[in-house]
């Protein structure tokens, strides 16, 4: 399955780390990945995903929700 999902994060260098370490943790492939930054200190990241499971997504996004700064 593939998916794709945004998320808007304050810029900060370890915001993006860690986002883009949540995937590998949970076993995810990340297929592409692109990011857009505006003058408000805003960036937004747009993944596209491949995964076995779709319902395995939910906790994906989740986790990633739960990433201090997003």
């Amino acid at each position: 399955m593939r998916g794709c999902h945004e998320v808007g994060v304050q810029r900060d260098v370890t915001v993006g780390t860690d986002i883009t370490r949540v995937p590998s943790d949970e076993r995810v492939t990340i297929s592409s990945a692109t990011v857009s930054a505006g003058r408000d200190r805003v960036a937004i990241i747009r993944f596209t995903f491949e995964l076995d499971d779709p319902k395995h997504l939910g906790h994906v996004l989740h986790t990633i929700r739960d990433v201090d700064g997003v």
